[in-house]
């Protein structure tokens, strides 16, 4: 794939490339890898609920919180198995530590994604409505990233066409 000006084309989207040694807290990035965003949401912006979050930190961090979720399931019941209900007791004191250190950066990667499609942060308090909330939330982190917006520059790059006029006229 030819380089130019920290892009890769080729792909059906662009891939932009990141130095990640400056990384700064509120820059967005157009893809993140899953162990980036990791670093990004747990690391960097543990409880900054400025700037934007990509669809992939988003969607990165919310499998990674469903894969601990898992993984502390099959502890319990490996501990109510072994142990009973101390067992269980344990497990749960272990749950809810990891609850509360994922609550803080869980809200502020939403409210983050809010951000990116352009909307306030207050329209997470949509999920308490029931039946409904839910599904109206999950529409919305699936929608695609705006472009510049109040609270940041959008993460795909401005084009400017004379200089990617040889590229025009390929397949013609």
């Amino acid at each position: 794939m030819p380089r130019l000006q920290g892009l890769q084309f080729g792909n059906s989207k662009p891939k932009q490339y990141i130095c990640k040694r400056n990384r700064e807290p509120n820059q967005i990035h157009f893809s993140m890898t899953f162990k980036e965003s990791i670093r990004s949401v747990y690391r960097t912006n543990y409880a900054n609920f400025r700037g934007r979050a990509s669809r992939s930190e988003y969607w990165w961090i919310t499998l990674f919180n469903f894969l601990v979720l898992c993984g502390i399931v099959v502890l319990m019941a490996i501990a109510i198995e072994i142990a009973g209900q101390d067992g269980f007791n344990a497990v749960m004191v272990v749950y809810g530590l990891l609850f509360l250190f994922a609550i803080i950066p869980g809200a502020a990667v939403t409210i983050r994604r809010f951000h990116d499609t352009g909307r306030s942060g207050w329209w997470c308090l949509i999920c308490f409505i029931p039946y409904i909330g839910g599904p109206i939330l999950l529409f919305m982190m699936t929608m695609e990233s705006d472009r510049d917006n109040k609270w940041g520059p959008g993460p795909r790059p401005q084009f400017n066409s004379s200089k990617f006029s040889h590229y025009q006229n390929i397949g013609q």
